[in-house]
């Protein structure tokens, strides 16, 4: 059995890519605002939450912790254009 990863990004082509790549290791479930995320999690719950850093504000991160009892790890990316562009960053949330 795949795990599950909910992916957020209100960026389209963000989302293509990211469900692309791990398509065939995970069920993934894309969604490009936090109303959808907290939709999908009323019929999901994912093993990872991967969320975009631009839609992450502590209330959402802390609404969605509490929707999924505190299990699911959620990594907050982002591609940052200021200093590097390109550059991927990933922070893990503690469970």
């Amino acid at each position: 059995m795949k795990r599950t990863v909910l992916v957020i990004d209100d960026d389209k082509m963000i989302l293509d890519m990211i469900q692309g790549v791990l398509a065939d290791k995970f069920d993934v479930s894309a969604v490009n605002d936090g109303q959808k995320a907290f939709r999908v999690l009323e019929r999901v719950r994912p093993d990872i939450i991967l969320l975009d850093l631009n839609n992450a504000c502590d209330i959402i991160i802390r609404r969605i912790h509490k929707k999924t009892n505190h299990r699911t790890l959620i990594v907050n990316l982002t591609i940052r254009s200021d200093n590097n562009p390109g550059l991927l960053l990933l922070s893990g949330n503690s469970r």
